[in-house]
């Protein structure tokens, strides 16, 4: 009988899809705006790395830092962890446009580098994503556990069991917590879209635009690694679509030069930017990539790791690669 009562009143707590999908989209918006300042600061000629290497790293220190206070997190409000895991870290996080930068590079989409060089440049490009983010990742868990609030913590200052925690704090502590999400979302749309208007900046804007619809077509294939245990499935999924996609919308960007020939140029390519940046880049995450490869068996961490790689690498090149052997057209990217 009490088990029965705990149960239901769990179920009740429960945020609702709704009240989840509120919070996913409003946190990817600030995910997304995050990443594009990092990268446009790290877009330059000179950078030692790819131009999402940043957000790459600052996403998975979120994420584990995030993880580390779960407990704290998911009693005083179960939207915003999600919210905040899934749309903020997931979006500030893009495992396409990491993977684009490393196919780039290999086939010298913008370089007249030696052939050597390329392939020296593309597997740089793949060591210091993979390095940085897990290195990210562990300096979240070690500056968490700093914390007075990391699970640890509240656990020994409690003297209760996670699972008895857990159960002494089933009601959240923040009410109508889908009233916050909506009033940001709202807010974030009638700050930004003017001044992005205005200025005209249609990349970002669509990006920003776009961006939660990545997000919440993630979330919804995240329930793929519940059915599939070796494996995330979900996020592999994911992952290699979204990249798949990033590399046509860039080859019609380059087909149509940029719709230069175009009354409105900078708003049609500002739909398909953005749609790479915000749509593709969100739909795909590299915090919540690696978040599993630090939970999985040694040996299906590699395998996990290493496939994701290898096939977006795959995919990515034969996508560039069948345009430019059937267009027989020079690489002019548009920039």
């Amino acid at each position: 009988g009490d088990l029965a009562r705990t149960a239901a009143v769990r179920k009740k707590k429960k945020p609702s899809m709704v009240v989840n999908a509120l919070a996913i989209a409003f946190f990817s918006y600030i995910g997304v705006s995050i990443r594009i300042g990092l990268q446009e600061m790290s877009d330059y000629d000179s950078f030692p790395s790819f131009p999402a290497f940043y957000a790459e790293c600052l996403g998975a220190v979120f994420l584990s830092f995030l993880v580390m206070h779960k407990l704290l997190v998911q009693t005083t409000a179960a939207s915003f962890y999600l919210g905040i895991g899934t749309g903020m870290c997931g979006s500030l996080t893009t495992f396409s446009s990491w993977q684009d930068s490393a196919v780039k590079a290999l086939v010298g989409w913008d370089s007249d580098e030696s052939t050597f060089h390329n392939i020296l440049t593309s597997f740089t490009f793949q060591f210091q994503g993979m390095t940085g983010v897990y290195i990210s990742f562990i300096l979240g868990i070690h500056l968490a556990k700093l914390s007075i609030f990391s699970n640890q913590a509240m656990l020994d200052k409690t003297g209760m069991s996670e699972d008895e925690f857990v159960q002494s704090n089933l009601c959240p502590k923040v009410k109508f917590q889908w009233a916050y999400h909506i009033l940001g979302c709202v807010a974030l749309n009638v700050i930004c879209i003017p001044l992005l208007v205005i200025n005209d900046k249609w990349e970002i804007l669509f990006a920003f635009l776009f961006a939660p619809f990545g997000s919440l077509m993630r979330f919804g294939l995240s329930f793929l690694n519940l059915s599939y245990k070796p494996i995330p499935l979900g996020t592999l999924l994911a992952n290699l679509l979204g990249s798949l996609l990033l590399a046509c919308v860039t080859i019609v960007r380059e087909h149509y030069d940029c719709f230069d020939n175009t009354s409105r140029p900078e708003l049609y390519d500002g739909i398909l930017s953005g749609l790479g940046l915000g749509f593709c880049g969100t739909l795909t995450t590299v915090s919540t990539f690696v978040a599993e490869l630090n939970i999985l068996p040694l040996k299906r961490a590699y395998i996990y790791g290493g496939g994701s790689i290898i096939l977006a690498q795959v995919i990515t090149f034969f996508t560039y690669g069948a345009y430019k052997w059937s267009y027989q057209a020079p690489w002019e990217p548009c920039t």
